[in-house]
């Protein structure tokens, strides 16, 4: 895709000449660590990215990283900056900080209109508009796309319907492929199921999901995705008085949320509370490093059959009384010969590994009890010998807490779908003070558009190793 004029020609000369770090001296402002991640990302960074997602705590300057942001671009020729936020209120504070800092960088907008949210500086233009209103925008050429308070609306139809003709008018760098123009999504996180923020990103390519939970390295996907997870510890513009002055007067959902920067299921229960992702994580690669390529191993596989939701396998096995996961893999609507075919196909990998032999011989596999008659096809069509997984939940999730308490369960850090799913799989508040051994029904919370089969494939794998082969050890009369 080629540049089509000679505006967006010189709009592209000019981004390597506009420094953001430098705003930022002019400003006389000590940047923030998200602000530096920015400065980043803008001064060195520019060519590799085109989708930016910052999921910022509260009180951690998103107005004013928004309006420098703006700044920024208005500076280079020809840029066209369109900014959509959830109301007149954040718009309106917005453009004032824009308005503000501009002036205290010298520069005068030649056209102001507070009524349209909309100026002009040179052949440079800002345009703003509330959710409700973002069709006056469409067919806007635009240079950046900043939508603020992303988690709060659902703006994903008129990002489809504006994303295309904004990105053919600006063409792509010609060493990366990468659009010149950017989208920029900035909100604090809400609970799941009420956060389009979060929503979206699961329309998006996978690379969003999996580092929207890790660390602030700023990993850019192969497609260009790049996202930030920041919570108000991260910001020095907050001192321990305020943070305790917060947490004593703000909601348990709404502290872990929109100032810890956490996705989570309102008034609901975490299933796995003792996993910790700054303990029960490993590096694969160190691991094999450390093994007897002679030694073979037991392997294990938990499978999830999915309806409606995904299929999902997860592969383990033991080393040293502790559980090592080793692969995950889920797919849409699989039919019982794919299921038949990929299984296989995770078995031949693991037992002809480079760095580890797995057996799954002596009843490896514990597939869903409810899914008895794909069990039976895969036993008799398939040759694929299983079990049915233990699924006494109450007990089997107190089992895998036990393991994760006592540190003998350990997971691959890229495996970011198990991850998330770990972390936010949850009972439904209404039964989670009366799960007992013997309840029936579902007692998970179930939210539109997200899956936990690689949770629940996890959960069948790791209670029927508890369960069926006392593996890993541990004391079980422990408390939870």
């Amino acid at each position: 895709m080629k540049i089509i004029n000679k505006e967006t020609q010189q709009y592209k000369e000019a981004s390597s000449l506009v420094s953001l770090g430098k705003l930022f001296e002019a400003l006389d402002v000590n940047p923030t660590p998200m602000q530096q991640s920015l400065i980043r990302d803008f001064d060195t960074r520019i060519k590799d990215w085109s989708y930016m997602t910052l999921c910022a705590s509260r009180r951690s300057g998103k107005t004013f990283t928004i309006s420098i942001i703006v700044c920024f671009e208005l500076l280079k020729p020809h840029s066209s900056v369109i900014l959509v936020s959830k109301s007149s209120k954040s718009l309106t504070a917005n453009f004032n900080e824009i308005i503000k800092n501009l002036r205290l960088l010298g520069i005068k907008p030649d056209k102001i209109n507070s009524n349209t949210y909309s100026l002009t500086i040179g052949q440079s233009h800002l345009r703003c508009a509330v959710s409700s209103q973002t069709e006056n925008l469409l067919g806007a050429r635009a240079s950046t796309l900043l939508v603020d308070e992303a988690g709060t609306f659902n703006y994903a139809d008129f990002m489809e319907q504006a994303l295309l003709p904004m990105r053919i008018d600006y063409g792509t760098y010609e060493d990366t492929k990468q659009f010149v123009s950017k989208v920029i999504k900035v909100s604090s996180p809400r609970t799941i199921g009420s956060d389009f923020h979060k929503d979206y990103l699961k329309g998006l390519p996978p690379i969003m999901e999996r580092h929207l939970h890790e660390r602030n390295d700023g990993y850019i996907s192969p497609d260009g995705y790049i996202s930030y997870n920041y919570n108000i510890y991260d910001s020095p513009l907050v001192n321990d008085d305020i943070i305790n002055a917060i947490i004593k007067t703000t909601e348990p959902d709404i502290w872990r949320t929109e100032y810890l920067g956490e996705f989570i299921h309102a008034s609901a229960t975490n299933v796995f509370p003792r996993f910790n992702k700054e303990t029960h994580l490993y590096d694969q690669a160190d691991l094999f490093k450390k093994l007897d390529k002679s030694t073979t191993f037991q392997g294990f596989i938990g499978v999830d059959i999915g309806l409606v939701d995904s299929t999902a396998f997860v592969v383990g096995t033991i080393i040293e009384n502790k559980l090592f996961i080793l692969d995950t893999f889920h797919s849409n609507l699989m039919t019982t010969d794919e299921i038949a075919k990929n299984l296989s196909s995770m078995i031949d990998k693991w037992e002809n590994h480079d760095d580890i032999t797995l057996d799954f011989s002596d009843g490896a596999i514990y597939i869903d009890p409810s899914a008895a008659l794909t069990r039976f096809d895969l036993a008799n069509d398939y040759d694929i010998e299983n079990l049915p997984a233990f699924n006494k939940i109450k007990a089997g999730v107190d089992d895998i807490n036990k393991l994760f308490k006592d540190n003998l369960i350990y997971i691959p850090f890229d495996s970011n779908t198990l991850i998330e799913q770990l972390e936010t799989l949850a009972f439904k508040e209404t039964v989670a003070s009366q799960l007992s051994a013997s309840s029936s029904g579902d007692p998970f919370v179930r939210v539109k558009g997200h899956h936990y089969d690689v949770a629940h494939a996890f959960r069948y794998l790791v209670a029927s190793l508890k369960r069926f082969w006392n593996l890993p050890e541990t004391q079980l009369e422990d408390e939870t």
